[in-house]
């Protein structure tokens, strides 16, 4: 008996990707009545991307369609989940490739740790214009993984402890009866001046793991999803962006993990009191700008943009 899934799709302005999305997602080798793809659109006046998702939508009755006003991916997927019927969720970007055989991988998955709540497994990043990285683009995502979405945590299953993460471009997550967030409304959203604010993700498996559940890392090739990254990211300048962002976004994770969890500990800081963070902070000026980001933009941001607010009408949602 197939397990049923709501996948979960937030997009803003790019009906292009959606429809290779869309494409390959309807191709999915699974009993079309036991999942649901649900394209959530970030403007409410998007007309081209509602058209994409009402062309696909004659030839399949799975597919459903829905805005939400609020900029963000945090705030895309949780209008996705209360649109979603299914209480096992899978969320993934409108970038992304996956398997034919993505959700009986996932399905096999749940029936071997159906206890946990939540799971997630390899992103591959690959450039636009699939050609082939040079020495020093492979370089850089092999020593800076997480600014392109790249996670691969070996061939094994695995449990994730605390400061550990799953991206949030393939993930699958067991809601509770009732349960309609899931992603902190703080992080995952646009901001200006800074433009978007992630760390959704982090926030989300630290959470969940401080409550006591268990999160997997599923190795299951049929799991994997190849991350679309743009060619022009591949440089250090990129790279600076992303820790200068990083920065902001580590203090806002701990802000607001912190109001549920007075007693967390930052693992970031944790970490520069190492040998070898101590070794980053001298050696690399990328991890100089995230510290100074961290501490001065990051906990001014904090403070001045809402967080403590968003964090308790968070909490009031009783989420898991």
């Amino acid at each position: 008996m197939s397990l049923p899934f709501s996948i979960i799709i937030p997009t803003f302005h790019r009906h292009s990707l959606v429809e290779q999305s869309l494409s390959r997602l309807l191709t999915l080798q699974y009993p079309k009545q036991d999942y649901e793809i649900i394209v959530v659109s970030n403007d409410p006046e998007d007309r081209k991307t509602e058209h994409v998702v009402k062309r696909f939508q004659k030839h399949a009755r799975n597919l459903k369609y829905c805005t939400e006003r609020q900029r963000g991916a945090s705030p895309a997927r949780n209008r996705g989940i209360q649109e979603a019927a299914y209480r096992h969720l899978i969320f993934i970007d409108d970038d992304v490739k996956v398997s034919p055989l993505f959700l009986k991988g996932y399905q096999r998955a749940w029936n071997r740790f159906p206890d946990v709540r939540m799971m997630g497994g390899r992103l591959i990043a690959r450039p636009t214009n699939n050609a082939p990285l040079t020495h020093n683009q492979r370089q850089l995502v092999q020593r800076y993984d997480w600014c392109f979405g790249h996670l691969n945590r070996g061939e094994d299953d695995q449990i994730l402890t605390e400061g550990e993460l799953l991206y949030s471009g393939n993930i699958s997550y067991r809601r509770e009866q009732g349960q309609t967030i899931v992603f902190h409304p703080a992080l995952g959203r646009y901001a200006a001046g800074v433009g978007r604010i992630g760390g959704e993700d982090f926030e989300l498996c630290t959470r969940t793991i401080l409550q006591g559940e268990r999160i997997m890392y599923i190795a299951d090739q049929d799991c994997v999803v190849e991350n679309d990254v743009a060619v022009g990211r591949y440089t250090e300048d990129y790279i600076s962006k992303r820790h200068f962002i990083s920065g902001i976004e580590l203090a806002l994770q701990e802000h607001c993990i912190k109001q549920q969890f007075p007693q967390f500990q930052s693992f970031y800081l944790e970490s520069l009191r190492s040998f070898e963070g101590v070794k980053r902070l001298l050696f690399n000026k990328h991890e100089r700008t995230m510290l100074l980001s961290y501490f001065f933009n990051g906990r001014m941001f904090a403070t001045f943009h809402s967080a403590e607010t968003l964090s308790q009408d968070f909490s009031r949602n009783s989420l898991l």
